[in-house]
Formats: structure tokens, C-alpha cells, sequence
């Protein structure tokens, strides 16, 4: 198995994308956000996480879910399964594939993307632990790759959803209160 073309899939939607995005992003709405926002870092960090759920969380786990429904047996030898173990993947991607819509979706339907962005964070980090448990038995590169992504995406994620519920609190409490 080729671990390359996998490792840089994953770089790419964890790192080079999200980043790729927030430039252009901001390169093209410079001029609207200086006189909206004073762009501040709260605004590129908002940006920054909304690429990244975007990218890390929706097409990761979209193309996960792609591969798993239509070439079972990859994710079966990924994970030392007998070809048999096919109808358990097909429903592991079906899963992947409703978890990464709804991280796509969010990028649209802002209101979801902190319900995607733990939803996906959960589910990343369990699949993280469970191939770090497993790790003793002789696991290929491909699942090592898979774990630490896996725990990194849900790890950087729950970040994101820390520093929103701060911020959401902060703001709250600088509001005055109404009578």
C-alpha cells in the first residue's frame, strides 16, 4: 500500500487548503471587511476555523465516507478486516458521508457548524483512540497516519469550539442588561 499519496491528502485538507482559503477569502474581501470588522483576529480566527471544519472535518470525512461505500475492501485492508467485513464498512461510510455533508453544508448554514464541528470531533477522536488502542497489533502505516490525523482534527476542533463558547460568553457579558 502507498502511504505517500494518502499523507499528502491529508496535509492538504488539514493544513494547505484551510490556510488556501482563508487568503483568498480575505484577499478578495479585504476591502468589505476593513470597513466592517477593522478585520481583527477574532475575525481570522472565526475564518480560519470555518475553512478548517470545512476542509479537515466535511471533505475529509466526505471522501472517507465516498471510498468506504464504493471500495470497501481498501478500508478493510487498512484495518487488517476480512473482505467479508464489507457490509460494515459500506455503513462506517455512509456514517462518514452524513458527517461530512453536514460539515459542507455549514459553511452555508452557519448555525451548523459548531453541531457539525463536534459531531465531527467526536467521531474523529473516538476513531483516533481506537487505532492508538490497537496500535500493539501491528497496525500498517496508512491507520497510523489515520490516527494521528484523526486525533490532531478532533483535538483542533474542540480548540475552535472552546474559543467560540468563550467568545460567546464574553460577549455576552459585555452586553448591558435589559430592564
Amino acid at each position: 500500500m502507498m502511504t505517500q499519496p494518502y499523507l499528502i491528502y491529508i496535509v492538504t485538507v488539514m493544513f494547505l487548503l484551510p490556510v488556501l482559503s482563508v487568503y483568498v477569502e480575505f484577499y478578495f474581501t479585504r476591502k468589505r471587511r476593513r470597513q466592517a470588522l477593522q478585520t481583527s483576529a477574532f475575525a481570522y480566527t472565526a475564518v480560519l476555523f470555518k475553512w478548517f471544519v470545512f476542509w479537515a472535518v466535511g471533505v475529509r470525512l466526505l471522501t472517507a465516507g465516498l471510498s468506504q461505500v464504493f471500495h470497501p475492501e481498501m478500508t478493510a485492508s487498512i484495518l487488517s478486516l476480512p473482505v467479508t467485513a464489507d457490509v460494515i464498512v459500506k455503513e462506517l461510510g455512509l456514517a462518514n458521508l452524513v458527517m461530512g455533508t453536514a460539515a459542507i453544508v455549514s459553511l452555508w448554514a452557519v448555525s451548523w457548524r459548531p453541531t457539525a464541528a463536534f459531531t465531527g470531533a467526536l467521531y474523529l477522536g473516538a476513531a483516533g483512540v481506537q487505532h492508538w488502542m490497537r496500535m500493539g497489533q501491528g497496525v500498517t502505516q496508512k491507520e497510523e497516519i489515520a490516527m494521528v490525523s484523526d486525533l490532531a482534527i478532533a483535538a483542533l476542533v474542540m480548540l475552535y469550539l472552546i474559543w467560540l463558547w468563550r467568545s460567546s460568553r464574553t460577549a455576552r457579558a459585555s452586553r448591558p442588561e435589559q430592564a
